[in-house]
C-alpha cells in the first residue's frame, strides 16, 4: 500500500512506517514443478493447474475477480477418499469420510497458501465444497456437473 492512500495519522504510526519503508519486489515467475511438489507435500493426491484465461473456464472469471483480483491462475487439489467408506450403506461411515477429506484438502489449501505466500504471492483459498459460501447461491453460481467437468477438461 502506498503512503498515499492512508490517513497522516495511520501512515504516523511506527508499525505502518516500518512496512511502508520494506522494499517490495514483484513475485517471478512460480515453477509448476515447484507448485506442484508443493501441493503434494501439503498433503494434496494429484493437483492440476489452468490459466483464467482458458476460454473453457471464462464463466468463473466474475467470480474469481471478486474474490481476489488480478488471478492469473488456478489450482485443482484431489484427495482421494476410502471407497469402502464412501459405498457404505450406513450415511454416517459415508459422511464421516467425506468431512475427514474436506478437513485434509482444507489444511493442504491452507498449507499450499502459506508456501506461496512466503513465495511473495497474492493468493485466495475457500473453504472445500462450499463455493456458494464463496460466491452467493448455487443457483447464481452455475457451479454444475458440467462445469465440473470443464474445468477438469481445461486443467489437463
Amino acid at each position: 500500500m502506498s503512503p498515499e492512500k492512508i490517513s497522516a495519522r495511520l501512515a504516523d504510526h511506527p508499525t505502518v512506517r516500518k512496512v511502508l519503508s520494506r522494499k517490495s519486489e514483484k513475485p517471478g515467475v512460480i515453477d509448476a514443478d515447484w507448485l506442484r511438489q508443493v501441493c503434494l507435500d501439503a498433503g494434496a493426491d494429484d493437483v492440476a493447474f489452468a490459466s483464467v484465461e482458458n476460454p473453457d473456464l471464462a464463466g468463473e472469471q466474475d467470480h474469481v475477480d471478486a474474490a481476489l483480483p488480478g488471478t492469473q491462475s488456478y489450482i485443482s487439489l484431489v484427495v482421494k477418499m476410502n471407497r469402502d467408506n464412501v459405498r457404505s450403506t450406513a450415511r454416517s461411515v459415508a459422511n464421516q469420510e467425506f468431512h475427514r477429506s474436506g478437513e485434509i484438502m482444507n489444511e493442504a489449501a491452507h498449507r499450499i497458501t502459506r508456501a506461496l505466500q512466503d513465495a511473495g504471492t497474492a493468493q485466495s483459498t475457500r473453504r472445500c465444497r462450499s463455493r456458494w459460501r464463496w460466491i452467493g447461491t448455487p443457483a447464481a453460481s452455475g457451479w454444475s456437473r458440467t462445469s465440473r467437468l470443464r474445468w477438469r477438461q481445461a486443467s489437463g
